[in-house]
């Protein structure tokens, strides 16, 4: 194992310890506490309203929706030529790409031969 390796496991253990000791202390500082008057504290369970016991009268049911009545069919109201509409995109696409980068290209030859 090398020294470099060594100190950094060294160093975290020493800042696990410290650690430990950190909670061990909150640990004792809360059971300190609660022997005092518990009403007077103020942890994040206190500040919570306390439950009722009370059941709501009407409880909602979740059913499910009907998928078919969620989603309409969209492939059918496009028609048989979607297939070749999103071909037509991907070529579209990669041609614009194509003729950006040829321009980027010739900026770059015209700055180099200019200057």
């Amino acid at each position: 194992m090398s020294d470099d390796r060594l100190k950094a496991l060294l160093r975290q253990k020493s800042l696990l310890e410290e650690h430990l000791k950190w909670i061990e202390a909150e640990i004792a500082e809360s059971k300190r506490n609660v022997d005092r008057d518990p009403e007077k504290i103020e942890v994040p369970a206190n500040r919570i309203a306390p439950e009722t016991t009370e059941s709501p009268a009407i409880q909602p049911t979740l059913d499910e929706p009907d998928q078919a009545a969620a989603i309409p069919d969209i492939y059918q109201s496009l028609g048989p030529e979607t297939k070749s509409s999103v071909k037509n995109a991907r070529l579209g696409c990669i041609a614009l790409f194509a003729a950006a980068f040829l321009a980027l290209g010739g900026i770059v030859w015209l700055v180099y031969h200019l200057y």
